[in-house]
């Protein structure tokens, strides 16, 4: 099949400037929102790439289980807007050094999230093309990346704890407000009004709207 003819633009990654095409790879998208809206482990499993699944065995169980948590805390539209760019062999990965690529990424995708035209936030991930076929590549730590893990999880765990206690200071209008724009998929609107309500930095404000998100209306 004729690769469809697109419009080029430039995206910058890490330190250098690639081309990025706007809406291919949309067999990617549709195999990655497969694998995560179900929130099924075994079919998020069956989608990496195998070395990716095989460092599930290894000592980057932990760190895989927390991107697995982290893909499946958001639904992901089939038809989300993508931007793609195909990757060289001589072209830096991100986190090298904390993180192994055992299978090496082909492709970065910038999936975006929210209404067309009106995206909230943006997933960024690599994918491998393998035989005609996509496989969701995710790095290895790295005895180093584990290290840092440990240390980064040591600081996030106090940060949502004091994010939680925040939270249940907020004033009830807030509160309602915060609810309603979480269960609109405005997640940067949310964090916006808490930082203007309390004066919050805004990694601050989102850790407070993040104790919202995929929590019960009534609790």
């Amino acid at each position: 099949m004729k690769t469809r003819a697109v419009a080029l633009v430039v995206v910058t990654l890490l330190s250098f400037t690639i081309p990025a095409v706007a809406d291919e790879g949309r067999d990617f998208v549709t195999a990655f929102s497969a694998a995560v809206n179900g929130k099924s482990k075994s079919v998020w499993e069956a989608f990496l790439s195998p070395a990716s699944r095989a460092c599930l065995a290894g000592p980057g169980k932990e760190m895989l289980e927390r991107a697995f948590a982290s893909d499946t805390r958001v639904n992901v539209p089939p038809d989300s807007k993508v931007w793609v760019t195909r990757i060289g062999g001589t072209d830096a990965l991100m986190g090298e050094g904390m993180l192994s690529y055992g299978d090496r990424p082909t492709h970065y995708f910038q999936i975006d999230l929210g209404p067309p035209g009106r995206a909230t936030s943006s997933l960024i991930r690599y994918g491998r093309l393998q035989n005609g076929r996509w496989q969701y590549v995710v790095g290895c730590p790295t005895t180093a990346g584990m290290a840092q893990a440990k240390v980064t999880e040591k600081a996030r765990t106090a940060a949502d704890a004091e994010a939680r206690i925040r939270a249940k200071n907020l004033p009830p209008a807030l509160v309602a407000e915060i609810r309603r724009l979480v269960a609109d998929g405005k997640i940067m609107a949310a964090t916006q009004s808490v930082a203007n309500a309390t004066g919050a930095e805004l990694a601050i404000a989102r850790g407070i709207v993040r104790t919202f998100e995929n929590q019960p209306a009534g609790r």
